[in-house]
């Protein structure tokens, strides 16, 4: 016997994913990831397959009487016991919609080490549960026939060959239109549901009319024990095996038949339960208050009709109740046959069965698996002949047919419940499609422009939020009655709010996506910076500006996230440079909106302004920036994909950084890592002290411009807000320069295979050493009312220039350098440069009161001189340095690791 070999599940479709409308070829694409090649037509709708599932349950055809108190509490309890078998069905039927039914469920359940024996255990108990209740319906059929003969002709003598003879002919009945196929079958199975339904009522309602009733006490505590058992309470449950046969036959057979099959045999699963169950307890309920003799329907041969001629006296009512029965029990032979030649056609496909390669052939036309379906036939009519020797024997063959069945949902039901007390069903692991639409990566060209523009307009108005407050802090000075250092603690605590900011919403966005701290942030600014707008004392305004910048930082963190998501690394040159420019570009251009509006409508006006300016971009975010993180975008399919399974499916990102982290400890990581980092690696200590002193230099300048052109010029707020035009224009070069460079850089890449040591990034860094310093002496050397105030203006290029090529280079390094743990690097180095920023203007004015313009100015510059030599030092020893780190090392060895694979994959 071959060995039965189930194919591992494969990935889910787009349609599974996107939950598209369901249609053939989604079907099939469900069928094709559970290893299973569609090769039957689809021609089954709910309602056909309803109509085949209620036929299938013969439950009010086939219902039997014992005693009349243990039928119905019988009945119940196997009616609720298969409503709960059916529950199970349904759910594994949703996940693995497939003939295989029970064995496959098996497979996919069992412990990997017992899945073959399991599944093949399970395929023979369905296979023979199959077979012989097929064969019991259309023996069964014969006995009716035989016994209705016998009623309208008294002197006939029924014999039992001539009963199988007719079980042969309901067995080629169901044979032809088996084998007609197409649509000749759901068509039938839907006339036969209305048949179905009308026969009740056509029996119940003359039984009920004409008979004469017993008393409810009668129907509901008389228990009999006719077969003399040692108790009443067996009594009981050997009388179960008439409801629990009419039951038997709910499974998956034909779910590659139906259409949308992971919706609608679950559901037409449960209406059939719903539906027979209450058909047959009707009638149940009416024989039982109908019969006159319980115990000459009893030891009939069909009590049905017996009752009903108690009922009703008529032999020719009788007689026409009988055909009804006779009708429903031939065609649902039709639907029975269906059912298990599927499922031996299914087992068989599965290697499961002798000589599987000729009873898994299907024919072309009409796509019938005709050989199973013929063999099935043929047992069955091999069956019936055991009718002849015995007809005790063959009902243990009606028992064989229940405890099959049964037994294989027992065992599905059991494995279901151990898998889910062990940590649920494996799916697959959830990865992007190769055209997936929610990649972020495959967005449009239009659509990643557009979103870039507009996170990188989000971190310009928050960096413009920091400082269009210091362009109005004289009208704050008379507004609130404050001094000079009092009213500059509005722009040091916002840009210090920067500081705590990225601990909290760097982390939530790697746990929960970028979208929603994006929406979220933004909302809390607009409020604080329009509760800023209102504040009646510097309290009130100080507080709220500090709160403005804590929740306004989520896009310094996670704007430059976005653009990551979306483009690779050879490609997001361009972007990055735009976004590095916008927390730049946006100190230079507040104070020159905030001089104009402060002096003209008031610093509660700039508040306004600004407050009006973050409410339309958080519009803006949350209309058209999607969620764009990998790791969260699947870890929420993987979900989605669980709940509408059940089996458990998880991020591929998730596996393969074993797990994802709680935010509880990801919140611990961001709080400690930073700190470990920036004080036990040289590298990311002496970088992040060069970018701080920029940014403090930067931010010097708003209290140092206003001292410098207001006071020694006799300038206005807004034209004094207008000397940081020379450092705009410089930023603006830095970024055009910042072109050609990239393409240097993307050739570097090539030349080493796709991945270039980190000191690559720095050629643009050792230019900006030299620029920076240089503007400021010219600043602060040029700054004298003396000397024309275009000098000093100028001296903002090569700054400005300096700055922007300084931020990328050392981002990019750093980010090379401590691939694994650059999201923490990021946050030491964002935490100490708005400190510095948020520190240095508080001293400035001291410092220019105390050491005059020239050499106060002068203060920053030399500082950047003291810096001048890191980028030298770690463009020439920065390979031996980062191996001397220990996280930079280990980075190192992630990097190696990659590279080999992208090797091993190209060969």
């Amino acid at each position: 016997m071959t060995s039965y070999d189930l194919k591992q599940l494969t990935p889910p479709g787009l349609y599974e994913i996107e939950e598209r409308s369901s249609c053939q070829n989604a079907d099939d694409i469900h069928l094709t990831r559970l290893g299973k090649r569609p090769v039957l037509k689809r021609n089954f709708g709910l309602m056909s397959m309803l109509g085949f599932s209620c036929t299938i349950l013969v439950t009010w055809e086939s219902v039997t009487t014992g005693g009349p108190a243990g039928s119905v509490y019988g009945y119940i309890f196997v009616w609720f016991g298969i409503a709960a078998a059916f529950v199970v069905i349904s759910e594994l039927v949703s996940m693995a919609p497939t003939s295989g039914g029970q064995y496959h469920w098996c497979a996919m359940l069992a412990p990997p080490s017992a899945m073959k024996i399991f599944s093949y255990i399970t395929g023979w108990l369905t296979v023979i549960g199959w077979q012989a209740t097929y064969a019991t319906v259309c023996y069964m059929g014969g006995n009716y026939i035989e016994t209705l003969v016998t009623l309208t002709n008294p002197s006939y003598q029924p014999k039992i060959w001539r009963q199988v003879l007719i079980s042969y002919a309901i067995a080629l009945f169901g044979f032809i239109i088996n084998i007609a196929g197409g649509k000749v079958m759901p068509r039938f199975e839907g006339a036969i549901l209305i048949l179905h339904i009308l026969g009740f009522f056509a029996i119940l309602i003359p039984m009920v009319y004409m008979a004469n009733h017993n008393t409810a006490e009668q129907v509901f505590t008389q228990f009999l024990n006719e077969g003399q058992w040692p108790s009443q309470g067996l009594s009981f449950f050997v009388g179960l095996i008439g409801p629990v046969f009419a039951f038997a036959g709910g499974d998956a057979a034909l779910s590659e038949e139906i259409t949308h099959a992971t919706v609608a045999v679950p559901l037409s699963l449960m209406l059939t339960v719903l539906i027979n169950g209450t058909l047959g307890f009707s009638m149940l309920i009416a024989l039982l208050f109908c019969v006159e003799d319980i115990k000459g329907a009893l030891e009939a041969r069909v009590p049905f009709l017996t009752i009903f001629h108690q009922a009703t006296g008529s032999v020719a009512g009788t007689a026409a109740a009988g055909s009804i029965i006779v009708v429903m029990g031939s065609c649902s032979s039709a639907g029975m046959l269906a059912s298990t030649s599927r499922q031996f056609w299914s087992f068989a496909r599965d290697r499961g069965i002798p000589g599987w390669r000729l009873w898994t052939k299907v024919t072309t036309h009409t796509a019938i698996p005709a050989y199973a379906v013929t063999l099935t036939t043929i047992i069955a009519c091999l069956l019936s002949l055991i009718g002849i020797g015995s007809d005790l024997a063959f009902n243990d063959l009606m028992s064989l047919s229940t405890s099959g069945l049964f037994s294989s949902y027992l065992v599905v039901a059991g494995l279901l419940l151990w898998r889910r007390c062990t940590g649920g069903i494996s799916g697959s692991k959830i990865s992007w499609l190769p055209d997936d639409p929610r990649n972020p990566m495959l967005f449009t060209t239009f659509k990643k422009v557009g979103i870039t523009v507009v996170v990188s307009t989000a971190t310009l108005a928050v960096a413009l939020a920091s400082s269009a407050y210091s362009g109005s802090t004289k009208q704050v000075m008379e507004g609130l009655d404050v001094g000079t250092e009092v009213a500059t603690l509005g722009l040091s605590l916002f840009v210090i709010g920067f500081a705590l900011g990225p601990l909290f919403w760097a982390p939530l966005s790697e746990f929960i996506g970028r979208q929603y701290p994006f929406i979220v942030s933004f909302g809390a600014m607009t409020v604080f910076l329009a509760g800023c707008a209102g504040a009646q004392n510097i309290q009130t305004l100080l507080v709220l500006r500090f709160l403005a910048g804590t929740a306004g930082s989520s896009p310094l963190t996670n704007a430059g996230g976005v653009i990551s998501d979306m483009f690779r690394a050879e490609q997001r040159g361009l972007a990055l440079c735009l976004f590095a420019a916008a927390p730049f570009m946006g100190p230079v251009i507040g104070p020159v909106i905030g001089g104009f509006l402060g002096m003209n409508a008031g610093w509660k006006w700039v508040e306004g302004f600004l407050a009006a300016l973050s409410g339309v971009l958080w519009l803006m975010m949350a209309c058209f920036v999607p969620e764009t993180y990998a790791p969260v975008l699947l870890r929420q399919r993987a979900k989605r994909l669980s709940q509408k399974t059940g089996m458990v499916y998880r991020s591929k990102l998730d596996v393969e950084n074993e797990g994802s982290v709680s935010l509880k400890r990801m919140f611990a990581t961001s709080l400690l890592r930073p700190w470990v980092l920036l004080f036990r690696e040289p590298i990311v200590f002496m970088l992040s002290i060069y970018i701080a002193i920029i940014y403090g230099a930067l931010f010097m300048m708003f209290a140092a411009f206003p001292i410098v052109y207001q006071r020694g010029r006799g300038w206005n707020q807004g034209v004094g807000g207008l000397a940081f035009m020379g450092i705009a224009v410089g930023m603006i070069v830095g970024t055009i320069y910042t072109i050609p460079d990239n393409r240097r850089y993307t050739r570097t890449v090539k030349r080493h295979g796709g991945f270039a040591p980190p000191e690559s990034r720095l050629p643009p860094v050792m230019l900006s050493a030299v620029c920076i310093p240089v503007g400021l002496f010219w600043f602060a050397w040029t700054n004298s009312p003396s000397v024309h105030w275009m000098a000093s203006i100028a001296a903002g290029v090569p700054f400005g220039c300096g700055i922007v090529l300084l931020y990328l280079g050392i981002m990019g390094y750093l980010i090379d350098s401590y691939t694994i743990f650059a999201a923490s690097v990021l946050a030491a180095n964002a935490v100490l440069r708005s400190l510095f920023g948020g520190i240095f203007p508080l001293f400035t004015a001291y410092m220019y009161e105390g050491l005059g313009i020239h050499w106060a100015s002068s203060i920053p510059a030399f500082l950047t001189v003291a810096c001048m030599p890191f980028p030298f030092i770690f463009y020439r020893y920065g390979e031996a340095i980062r191996k001397r780190c220990p996280y930079s090392a280990q980075s190192e060895v992630y990097v190696r690791k990659l590279q080999v694979a992208a090797q091993q994959s190209e060969k």
